[in-house]
């Protein structure tokens, strides 16, 4: 998930409102992306490492982006933004049903985000900043109640050097939800928007459970 993997060959299917891309690479190592077919948003991102038995494997799947069993649609709103962390409409399939902070990856087209819940305490007390040596984001509290570091694997397979610059936030009161987000390089804004014109014309061609198989 960290690194670069050679010799991809994927498999894509329209199924559910979403497109789902299934990536398998010559070191064994496999990844599993779904796309709402409405928005394009990148709903998951789950790797698994080489030596796995597929996808029904008994080999643990890391998830990059997203959580287990997020559906097309579940996100009103979008990845982005406070608005869209209250519950109604679906929402993210995790409820957070006590005062224990919850941690959720989301991706937009021009920014990393991720989505901390139940954190209680005012705007002022979250502090953000680089670990340049481990290439992490650090999310402290100044009461020191909370702790969290934060791993970029699409910076790291770029090569890319994480910059304090690009990170930001927003925090809700009422939703006591801390939203932090990261916006992408050009390098991978880039790459980015090649792979979303082709997804887009592979879902315009595909008919729901078609499955196309590709090379990388």
């Amino acid at each position: 998930m960290n690194k670069q993997h050679p010799g991809g060959s994927s498999t894509a299917m329209v199924a559910g409102g979403k497109l789902t891309v299934h990536t398998t690479y010559t070191d064994g190592a496999e990844k599993v992306e779904d796309y709402d077919l409405r928005t394009d948003e990148l709903l998951v991102r789950r790797w698994k490492a080489g030596g796995g038995l597929g996808i029904g494997g008994s080999a643990k799947w890391e998830y990059e982006v997203g959580e287990e069993g997020r559906v097309a649609g579940a996100a009103a709103g979008g990845a982005g933004g406070v608005a869209a962390s209250g519950g109604g409409g679906g929402g993210d399939l995790i409820r957070a049903k006590s005062s224990t902070p919850v941690f959720l990856c989301r991706d937009s087209v021009d920014k990393f985000v991720w989505r901390f819940r139940n954190l209680a305490w005012p705007a002022e007390t979250y502090k953000l900043s680089v670990d340049a040596d481990k290439q992490q984001i650090v999310l402290r509290t100044t009461n020191k109640k909370y702790f969290k570091r934060i791993d970029v694997p699409a910076l790291r397979r770029l090569e890319a050097p994480l910059d304090a610059a690009a990170i930001s936030c927003e925090y809700d009161g009422r939703s006591q939800t801390l939203v932090v987000y990261y916006a992408k390089p050009a390098a991978l804004l880039a790459s980015e928007a090649e792979e979303r014109e082709a997804r887009r014309a592979k879902a315009k061609a595909s008919k729901e459970g078609d499955v196309e198989c590709k090379s990388q």
